[in-house]
């Protein structure tokens, strides 16, 4: 083939753009406000827009005579790949299937405000559709950026990797190791099977791993992937590593990068074949800090690639989910499960960023145990380089990036050299330009990686070279110094929202989307509506105000840029820098700040109506104060992060106290439970302060109701639990022992016949069984299925 078709195919996808772009238009006629991956959708294919018509034009200068025609032999190279399912075939294919996707979404009106407000809210449910197709794209879209620029080494090795010649060809990685790594998902489990993989998991680390290894680049990590030590872990069961670095080297993305070798070469080692699972501790979900979560995600990994559950699993989930309720797995059972399934195989474990559990004490106890007791699993592990660390990661191998500055400023060098070549803001510069771009930054880079990248992130917004110029002759000494620049050449009217941003994605305890941010940072603690001239014009500006600290998530979630955000807005030098000391924060203030927004906002007048009383009617609630989800469900969490005083308990008392509003408790009991929209009637009209308090683990706050006078039997759930019962399923010793010692009925029992010490023995909670015993609980007692004790009390007694 020949330019010509380049052309032909130019003109192909430059329609199929136009028609998914005339979509989108009209779908933003439907809705009131963009869904993110919309926005994205029109983002992604505008921009590949703009490089087919730059592509098209130099098709059509090829095609014109010339001395020297057909000089641009990047475009023929570019041509003699379509028969090979080349980008511009793979953009065809994508562009198709984004076009039937959103066509059958947006076929027509919707009708009435009903079914739009349904229409918005399913798109939560097109994101994970829509979101590979546009990595696809965006990877042809750089492709093709290749080509443009006439790099034809560049282009050749790029177009290796999205070859589909060979099953094995290393150029089509992403989509050989999406098929490799989503295998967990097509395994064949029946429905009971999945619903206890659910029940082990509530974290994907694939998210994490997508997209961190986009941020690998080709040759990057050899020094590392070559290592004696590396081979040696890879290849010998039992053996531990312990990659650990400063903030901002580049530890997550060489950990995906190994990720992703070891996937490949596992899948071509058919003779051993060990099983690889993996996780990260991401500073951006606190799920993803617990020691349980991390446990079961991997647990959950060597089920599905083995095909079934051992027995142990199955009983342990069945008393953990009877009668209806359930409770998360508890760590020395899955300790247990993870020493038995990994006896018959080889199991290869990645986990970064370690220092980032919150448990520290229980999880490094895990990891100094690991070596003796579990010697058919490798794990690597990477973390900063903490002392507490160190005196207990016994029997691993310890690499410190620190010693491989060298090495690592190599891959800074290449991942430079991309950004210059494929980032459309840096194309513009001519070659000496570059050339002194990546001196620089190899000049200062000292193996931070983080740095670098929020260099060519400064220079990439500048306009001129003189500027640029300017810029890297005063290059900031560090991170620290870097982060002072961003937040000095913030507007002073934009100070304020800048810093609740920064506030906000530090220490949400889930990730919050563009809308919910937008509305959470406009938030006053005294108002009772949401003022609507006090929000930002538009979402989207929200990503602007900030620039360089925070990014948005392929799911659309706005999160802190890197660890070392937060390490700087919470060092003592911030809180005493004349530059940046308003944007310090505390551990303390920011969740007691936190804590309050998320009370005003569910206390709004709206909400002191009562609960909604049609699915309609709580859909559109939930669309009018998109907040209202993570506001109900995550204050508690902020309560308790922070250090709780008369004020903070007050704000609480008024919402839980007999003698306060009914109605507005009422209506966040609702949206606690109504997890899904389907859920808005799923909810007790029996519930008590008392009981979501025990639940929630408040002890100053059961301990202030109690002191009120509240009747401590009164059912609080929607099985009838007490509170008592509460305390006892979530594992709040002190708040059960309050209620004991106020003289609750220890054996009270829910509407299926069930006392709270069934709870605890059934969690094998040997803390609360022993205090429940201590106060009376009778041992005899059946539960609605006739049984007495007979699930994991003989342990627990043996240790009483």
């Amino acid at each position: 083939m020949d330019p010509l078709s380049i052309t032909v195919s130019s003109i192909a996808l430059l329609q199929a753009c136009n028609a998914v772009l005339h979509i989108c238009y009209n779908a933003y006629e439907i809705l009131k406000d963009r869904p993110w991956v919309l926005s994205k959708v029109q983002d992604e294919v505008s921009a590949l827009r703009g490089v087919l018509e730059a592509l098209f034009q130099l098709a059509i200068d090829d095609e014109k005579p010339r001395e020297h025609h057909g000089q641009h032999s990047a475009l023929k190279v570019l041509a003699q790949s379509q028969t090979n399912k080349g980008p511009l075939v793979l953009c065809s294919d994508d562009l198709r299937a984004l076009e039937e996707i959103l066509s059958a979404k947006f076929s027509k009106q919707p009708g009435n405000k009903f079914r739009a407000v349904i229409q918005a809210v399913s798109w939560t449910l097109t994101e994970r559709e829509v979101t590979p197709i546009l990595e696809r794209l965006a990877r042809s879209k750089a492709t093709l950026n290749l080509a443009i620029s006439a790099d034809e080494v560049a282009l050749l090795l790029e177009l290796s990797k999205t070859s589909s010649s060979t099953a094995n060809d290393v150029g089509n990685i992403d989509r050989t190791l999406a098929d490799l790594t989503s295998q967990w998902t097509i395994q064949n489990m029946n429905q009971a099977q999945e619903r206890i993989l659910k029940w082990l998991s509530s974290i994907d680390p694939w998210e994490s791993y997508n997209s961190a290894v986009h941020r690998c680049h080709d040759g990057t990590g050899q020094w590392f992937l070559k290592s004696t030590e590396f081979q040696d872990w890879r290849d010998q069961p039992g053996r531990n590593l312990w990659l650990s670095g400063f903030p901002g080297s580049g530890k997550t993305t060489l950990l995906s990068n190994v990720i992703r070798h070891l996937i490949l070469w596992a899948e071509q080692d058919e003779v051993r074949r060990p099983t690889i699972a993996y996780f990260y501790c991401d500073f951006r979900n606190s799920k993803s800090q617990n020691l349980t979560n991390l446990l079961g995600s991997i647990i959950c990994q060597i089920l599905r690639k083995g095909g079934t559950i051992h027995s142990l699993i199955e009983d342990t989930f069945s008393s953990s989910t009877d009668a209806g309720r359930s409770r998360e797995p508890q760590v020395p059972f899955l300790l247990e499960a993870l020493e038995l399934i990994s006896r018959k195989h080889h199991v290869i474990v990645l986990i970064d960023a370690l220092d980032e559990i919150e448990d520290r004490v229980e999880s490094l106890d895990f990891f100094r145990h690991v070596h003796d007791t579990m010697g058919n699993i490798s794990f690597l592990v990477t973390s900063r380089e903490e002392q507490e660390i160190r005196q207990n990661l016994v029997g691993f191998h310890n690499i410190r990036i620190e010693d491989q500055v060298t090495e690592v400023d190599g891959d800074i060098a290449k991942y430079t050299d991309f950004r210059l070549q494929t980032d459309p803001s840096l194309q513009w510069l001519n070659d000496d330009v570059k050339s002194d771009i990546s001196k620089s930054m190899q000049a200062q880079a000292s193996g931070m990686f983080r740095w670098v990248q929020c260099q060519l992130d400064t220079l990439s917004k500048l306009r001129t070279v003189k500027a640029i110029r300017q810029s890297l002759s005063q290059l900031p000494h560090d991170l620290h110094e870097t982060y002072d620049r961003i937040l000095a050449r913030i507007s002073t009217a934009d100070r304020e929202f800048a810093r609740r941003v920064l506030l906000w994605v530090s220490f949400a305890v889930t990730p919050l989307t563009l809308k919910e941010l937008h509305t959470a940072i406009a938030i006053e603690v005294d108002m009772d509506y949401l003022d609507e001239e006090s929000l930002l014009h538009d979402p989207s500006d929200i990503l602007s105000l900030v620039s360089g600290l925070i990014s948005i998530t392929e799911l659309g979630y706005v999160t802190i840029a890197h660890m070392s955000v937060k390490d700087y807005l919470l060092s003592p030098e911030t809180r005493h820098s004349q530059m940046a000391s308003s944007f310090a924060l505390t551990v303390n203030g920011s969740n007691a700040a936190l804590f309050q927004s998320c009370m005003a906002y569910i206390s709004f007048a709206h909400f002191q109506q009562g609960p909604s009383r049609s699915s309609k009617e709580y859909l559109e609630r939930i669309e009018k104060h998109p907040l209202l989800r993570h506001a109900a469900i995550s204050w508690p969490y902020y309560y308790r992060a922070a250090i709780p005083n008369k004020d903070l308990t007050a704000s609480v008392m008024q919402l839980f106290s007999e003698t306060g509003n009914r109605k507005l408790f009422m209506s966040w009991v609702q949206a606690i439970n109504a997890d899904e929209f389907a859920y808005w009637d799923f909810y007790p009209r029996h519930a008590t302060g008392l009981y979501y308090a025990a639940t929630f683990g408040l002890t100053d706050v059961v301990e202030q109701l109690i002191k009120s006078g509240v009747d401590l039997d009164l059912p609080g759930n929607r099985y009838g639990g007490t509170a008592l019962h509460g305390a006892v399923w979530r594992g709040h010793v002190p708040a059960a022992q309050l209620l004991l010692e106020a003289g609750a009925d220890v054996n009270i029992v829910d509407d299926h016949l069930m006392p709270a010490l069934h709870l605890a023995a059934a969690e094998n909670d040997s803390e609360l069984v022993e205090l429940l015993l201590r106060f009376g609980a009778d041992t005899e007692i059946r539960d609605y299925k006739g049984r007495k004790l007979t699930l994991l009390e003989v342990k627990v007694h043996d240790r009483l």
